[in-house]
């Protein structure tokens, strides 16, 4: 009934879904019926903000739902997606979920990546990038390194589990993705209206 800010996609043999999450706080889920149709199965209610990005893992069969309400909530497909539990030891609203090493990865209005053990699914850590919002991230190189996109017009590498961070100096404005590419060069793209491709010279 409002924006739609998010949405994620799973297919397998038998059946193929669309989820979608937005500022009306419905977690929708659409299946594809055999006319190749979405139609809508059920509605996932429980945030009390907007939902803002969601991710499927496959491995555990998990779709986690991150908010303005600064709550991560996981749906488990087993359980007819009942909400299996809910993280609210995040002290920031949600701006985007990954899924790493084992690990739900969440970047943050307050600068901060947060990882969850996506076994215990308790919070394990939290890393400060910047005391401005996080807008989006990624990883690159078999998860060896973070890609973090700010709104304080930087991007930022970080080689996880070490000190070692390079940043992306040029934007004028808030960065709104980042994203790697081959040969380790990186795309960041920006509220200045510009995309720029970075040679990082890292690697072999």
């Amino acid at each position: 009934s409002k924006s739609v800010v998010c949405s994620s996609y799973v297919s397998n043999k038998k059946e193929t879904y669309i989820f979608s999450g937005g500022e009306d706080l419905l977690l929708i889920i659409w299946k594809k019926d055999k006319e190749k149709k979405y139609i809508k199965k059920t509605n996932l209610m429980g945030h009390t903000n907007s939902i803002v990005s969601l991710l499927f893992i496959d491995k555990y069969n998990y779709l986690c739902s991150g908010s303005d309400d600064k709550t991560i909530r996981i749906w488990d497909s087993n359980k007819n997606y009942d909400c299996i539990k809910i993280i609210d030891t995040i002290n920031s609203e949600i701006d985007n979920l990954r899924y790493a090493r084992n690990r739900i990865v969440a970047c943050c209005e307050d600068g901060n990546i947060y990882f969850i053990n996506v076994i215990s699914l308790k919070k394990i850590r939290s890393v400060q990038f910047t005391k401005d919002a996080i807008y989006d991230f990624n990883l690159m190189d078999h998860e060896k390194y973070l890609l973090v996109a700010g709104t304080d017009c930087k991007g930022r590498i970080w080689e996880i589990g070490t000190s070692e961070r390079a940043l992306l100096i040029g934007h004028t404005k808030p960065l709104s993705g980042i994203f790697p590419l081959k040969n380790f060069n990186v795309v960041t793209s920006s509220m200045d209206g510009t995309i720029k491709i970075w040679g990082l010279g890292i690697g072999d």
